[in-house]
């Protein structure tokens, strides 16, 4: 909700029905600057009482990707892209990725490797490919990693290029990189084909990222089902394409 302060100052008024976790925002705002909203909790005990939580950010000029791309052409696709590209890059943290990897997805590949699930089962051997590559990620500096990254969470202006990235809550510090290619899959329909686009990834040496993601949004593997994992193959793939070399340095 949109509202118009005394001083003429507008800000997004957003309720939740549960508490957010702000760190992200505070975290992508200092290393990002301003393309990130500001945001505080409007505290309200009558509010928290009805398990309602309200939240102002401030109001970041410009319009979501899906609107403002509109009669622009493919030259504006490319230019919000080189735009996202070279905010995002500029998201170190201070830290090392070594400290994520040891502490956070090598517990959670460990878990995949040794679950029973019918449903991570046909994920394990790539997982256990994966845990002795873990080591080569660790030369990555640490940086924040936006985890949905969509056509309405990206705002332009009217030149196309990018004014504000909104909604961090699923935000995740990771090794250097990791998302970043979802940005050249953006102006695509990333919802058409959903099942074809996981019958091509099935058995695809990439999958492995699936598992690294994972360990950044889930800690309990066995809370998993085959529709949860579907979903998260399906937000690797597009936030790291096909043809991943995994022999490569994994950026």
């Amino acid at each position: 909700m949109l509202v118009t302060l005394q001083d003429s100052k507008e800000v997004v008024i957003q309720f939740r029905p549960e508490p957010l976790d702000i760190g992200p925002f505070k975290v992508a705002r200092q290393a990002l600057g301003q393309i990130v909203p500001d945001i505080e909790l409007l505290k309200d005990e009558e509010l928290e009482y009805e398990h309602i939580w309200a939240y102002w950010m401030n109001c970041i000029p410009g319009k979501v990707w899906l609107d403002g791309v509109r009669g622009g052409g493919p030259k504006a696709i490319v230019t919000i892209n080189k735009s996202l590209g070279r905010i995002l890059s500029r998201g170190y943290v201070e830290g090392n990725s070594a400290n994520v990897i040891d502490s956070k997805l090598r517990p959670h590949l460990e878990m995949l490797v040794s679950t029973q699930k019918s449903e991570i089962q046909p994920f394990q051997e790539v997982a256990q490919e994966f845990l002795g590559k873990l080591d080569q990620l660790k030369v990555l500096p640490l940086f924040i990693s936006h985890f949905d990254l969509n056509q309405v969470n990206i705002l332009i202006d009217e030149n196309y290029e990018v004014s504000g990235v909104v909604d961090w809550e699923l935000s995740s510090l990771l090794p250097f990189g990791m998302g970043l290619a979802k940005i050249s899959l953006l102006p695509n329909s990333i919802f058409k084909g959903l099942g074809s686009t996981l019958c091509k990834i099935k058995n695809r040496p990439f999958l492995m990222i699936v598992l690294i993601i994972s360990a950044a949004c889930n800690t309990n593997i066995d809370a998993f089902n085959s529709g949860e994992l579907k979903y998260v193959s399906w937000l690797v793939f597009i936030s790291f394409g096909m043809g991943v070399n995994t022999d490569a340095p994994m950026i």
